[in-house]
């Protein structure tokens, strides 16, 4: 089962406003408070915490703290200030990625698609890797043992035909063995670590079989699994948003209103057994929220599962109990009790009319 280890609400606070949630490490020391703002003139769209410690910060700025940058890319020491020997500047990144020897990919915007790219210590580009040009975006990236598994709006990847999913290995080189195939947008990957890739999006059919916004593949083959939730919605925005998993459940946010055809709106709790067993005792529902697609984040980190948006407040009602906010924690076992005591905004200071 995967553990999740303790994230201190003040920075959890601080991913939900940069748009992306970093991945908890081991021995990670706590930054210092207050440490809300170290990007200035600008907007990020991506962060990664590394197993050292360093936080990688991607997106449209031209200054991390008091650091400056070019194109967006630049890397966190330990205690939150700015790496003044770090230079990544190679196109605005929307998500980075490290393997099991500590290197750092960052996927970065290119004329016509996106292109994932291999990063030296001092933050310039490895040659040695094999820079992946795709013809389209990269919504998704998720380092597996010694591979690299991309999903987005594509259909060639190095000038191959590859249909929203590919399999690179750490030198940059497609897998010609690993070609699923799905029929619209994959934007999100999830591996739990069970054998298993869950894949959410604006698709239809995965491998030529049907499967709504939600299914997974064999991490070995790309064999399309027997298990398949039946999630359903309608109106505009995207039917699953955002997965997250705790080891043995599958959590959900989006646009649906029910899944497996029981009432859901917007959040659900399935099983990963292979019925896709929906937890008939976990019925948080997302009265409101900015956008049509209910909450942009959704993840878990230990007994909680955190939900918000980065764009407007949310409201969410679970058994009686009612809240609202940017960002919002309820458990993630049980009827889903809603922490009504959380507040990470509490001392923020010189919000706006888009919140803090």
């Amino acid at each position: 089962m995967t553990r999740h280890r303790p994230v201190q609400a003040p920075f959890l606070a601080l991913l939900l406003l940069c748009g992306q949630l970093a991945q908890a490490q081991t021995n990670v020391p706590v930054l210092p408070t207050p440490n809300i703002d170290p990007v200035q003139a600008g907007s990020v769209v991506a962060l990664q915490r590394l197993a050292d410690g360093h936080i990688m910060v991607g997106g449209a700025f031209e200054r991390l703290g008091l650091v400056s940058t070019s194109n967006g890319c630049g890397r966190l020491l330990p205690d939150g200030s700015a790496d003044a020997s770090f230079d990544c500047g190679h196109g605005i990144p929307s998500g980075f990625l490290q393997d099991s020897s500590s290197r750092v990919y960052l996927v970065r915007s290119t004329t016509g698609g996106n292109q994932l790219v291999c990063l030296q210590a001092d933050g310039s580009i490895d040659s040695s890797f094999m820079a992946t040009t795709t013809d389209g975006a990269i919504f998704a990236q998720r380092m597996i043992g010694d591979a690299i598994y991309i999903g987005g709006t594509f259909s060639s990847v190095h000038g191959q035909s590859r249909s929203h999913l590919a399999r690179l290995d750490l030198d940059g080189n497609l897998d010609p063995t690993w070609t699923p195939t799905a029929d619209g947008n994959v934007s999100q990957l999830l591996a739990p670590g069970d054998g298993f890739l869950y894949l959410a999006g604006a698709y239809a059919q995965v491998n030529g079989q049907p499967r709504n916004a939600l299914a997974r593949l064999s991490l070995a083959d790309a064999s399309l699994d027997s298990w398949q939730p039946q999630v359903t919605g309608s109106g505009g925005g995207a039917i699953v948003r955002s997965i997250d998993s705790d080891g043995s459940h599958l959590y959900l946010s989006g646009a649906f209103t029910a899944v497996q055809g029981v009432p859901r709106q917007r959040l659900a709790k399935l099983g990963m057994d292979n019925a896709a067993t929906l937890d008939a005792n976990w019925v948080p529902e997302v009265l409101s929220a900015s956008s049509a697609s209910g909450p942009s984040l959704l993840q878990i980190v230990d007994e909680h599962v955190y939900v918000g948006d980065t764009s407007g407040d949310i409201t969410l009602r679970s058994e009686v109990t009612v809240a609202g906010g940017r960002m919002l924690r309820i458990s993630r076992t049980g009827a889903a009790t809603l922490d009504t005591t959380f507040d990470p905004f509490a001392d923020v200071t010189g919000t706006t009319s888009n919140g803090p």
